[in-house]
């Protein structure tokens, strides 16, 4: 498995963290270029701190890559009913759009397991839409919510994770398109149980 941080570039200005191999590390500096960077950052070291920082224990990880969605995350995460229940959820609104990873071949046969309990769900309040269930998940370390929307209308294969953030995956780590990523449960301690 290729190490994440050799995909994120070395000129950064905000310094965050992130989880790698059940290690805390320290990422490059990343630029944020939100209205509110202040409100982002604390958010942003909110989540470190919630970080486990053990050394030993392996829980299950998924690898996949980044790749350009459809745009239709963004349009669901602007609407009012879903961004009050996101933050209800997750503590913050969430960022408009979604990351879309598509899961490495040597994952896919993780996929039904890491995915086997959903956190919480997102229920529409018109009935042209339909509702979700989302499952929280460390990507590279920084936490969101992997969103499964009911089978009529999801527009990816099983191998395609969309995730929620209250910030923007990409900005925060300075990832594009083609990048590794980690996906990780925060549920699991160091020694990969359910907590």
């Amino acid at each position: 498995m290729s190490d994440v941080r050799a995909t994120v570039p070395k000129k950064k200005e905000l310094q965050i963290r992130y989880c790698l191999a059940g290690n805390v590390e320290l990422a490059p500096k990343t630029s944020i270029s939100w209205k509110s960077r202040d409100s982002k950052r604390r958010l942003i070291e909110k989540d470190r701190a919630m970080l486990r920082t053990c050394s030993g224990g392996e829980g299950m990880k998924i690898v996949g890559v980044i790749q350009k969605g459809v745009g239709q995350g963004a349009l669901f995460t602007r609407l009012d009913w879903v961004m009050e229940q996101f933050e209800k959820a997750m503590g913050a609104k969430p960022f408009p759009g979604t990351l879309n990873v598509r899961v490495c071949d040597e994952d896919v046969d993780k996929i039904d397991a890491f995915f086997a309990v959903m956190d919480f769900q997102i229920i529409p309040i018109d009935a042209d839409y339909c509702s979700a269930s989302l499952k929280k998940v460390w990507v590279n370390g920084i936490l969101g919510a992997a969103v499964f929307p009911s089978s009529e209308v999801h527009v990816h294969g099983k191998e395609i994770i969309e995730i929620m953030s209250a910030y923007s995956f990409k900005e925060a780590l300075h990832l594009h398109d083609g990048d590794r990523v980690i996906l990780s449960d925060p549920h699991e301690n160091c020694e990969g149980e359910r907590k």
